[in-house]
C-alpha cells in the first residue's frame, strides 16, 4: 500500500487543456461586473454586469441592454429603440448610422463573444507566461466569416471586389490572456486573413491579404458600475 501511494505521488499533475482553461476563465469572468474596450471597425467600450446588463458606446451613440430589452442614445441625447434609430431620417445624421446602430444592437458581452470564438478553434497551446493561450481557427469557419465580411465591405463600397480569392490561404488565430491561471479574462484578440488578387488591364496583378481584426481589453472585475439615468433604468426594468 505504501509503495502504491508513493507511485501516485510521483505521477506528474495532469495539465488542464487550453480550451478548458479558457472556458473556466469565461465562467469566472461572467460572475462579476467588468469594463471593456473593443478595437475593430468601430471602437466600442462599455460595462457588463451579471446576469444580463450591457452598455456600449460607439462615437456619439450609446446602447443599454437588460436581457432582450435594448435602448440606444443618439448624438442628440435621446434614448430610442433600435428600430427607431435605424428608420429615422434626420438631417446631419452620419451616413454610417445604421451600421453603428446595428453594431450596438448585435453587441454581446465580451466573455460571451469569446465563448463563441472558442467554438471555432481546432487547437490551442499555452504560451509563456502562464495564463496566455494561442488557438488556431478551423479554416472553414475562417472562410465563412471572411466571405460575410467581404460581402459587407463591397456592399458598403469600402473595398473593391477582388478578381480572385485564394481560399487555400485562409488563416485565423485567437490569443487569450488571463489575469492569472483560472481567470478572469483580461485580454483577447483575433485575426483572420486570406490572399486576394486584383487584376487591371495593362497592369501586373496586385496581390494582398484581406484581414479582419478584433481586440478586447477587460478591466475593473467586480468593481465596474453601470451608470444610466433613472428613466433609462426604469425603461429597462432595472432598480
Amino acid at each position: 500500500m505504501r509503495l502504491w501511494f508513493l507511485a501516485v505521488l510521483a505521477l506528474p499533475l495532469q495539465e488542464t487543456p487550453p480550451v478548458d482553461a479558457v472556458k473556466s476563465a469565461i465562467e469566472a469572468t461572467a460572475k462579476s461586473s467588468y469594463s471593456y474596450r473593443v478595437g475593430g471597425r468601430f471602437k466600442r467600450e462599455g460595462v457588463y454586469a451579471p446576469p444580463g446588463i450591457l452598455t456600449a458606446k460607439i462615437d456619439g451613440f450609446q446602447s443599454a441592454r437588460n436581457g432582450a430589452t435594448i435602448l440606444i442614445k443618439g448624438s442628440e441625447g435621446l434614448w430610442k429603440t433600435p428600430e427607431e434609430r435605424i428608420g429615422e431620417k434626420v438631417e446631419g445624421t452620419p451616413a454610417d448610422v445604421a451600421d453603428k446602430v446595428t453594431s450596438l444592437l448585435e453587441a454581446e458581452p465580451p466573455h460571451a463573444m469569446l465563448s463563441a470564438l472558442l467554438d471555432e478553434t481546432k487547437s490551442g497551446t499555452e504560451s509563456d507566461p502562464a495564463g496566455s493561450y494561442t488557438f488556431a481557427y478551423k479554416p472553414e469557419r475562417v472562410r465563412a466569416s471572411l466571405e460575410k465580411q467581404m460581402d459587407r465591405a463591397i456592399e458598403r463600397k469600402t473595398m473593391a471586389k477582388p478578381a480572385e480569392v485564394d481560399w487555400g490561404t485562409v488563416e485565423g488565430r485567437l490569443w487569450v490572456r488571463l489575469a492569472k491561471p483560472r481567470g478572469p479574462l483580461v485580454h483577447f484578440r483575433e485575426e483572420r486573413s486570406v490572399r486576394i488578387v486584383y487584376r487591371r488591364a495593362g497592369e501586373p496583378d496586385e496581390t494582398k491579404r484581406y484581414a479582419t481584426k478584433m481586440e478586447f481589453d477587460l478591466t475593473g472585475h467586480g468593481t465596474a458600475a453601470v451608470e444610466l439615468p433613472p428613466e433609462v433604468r426604469a425603461r429597462l426594468g432595472l432598480k
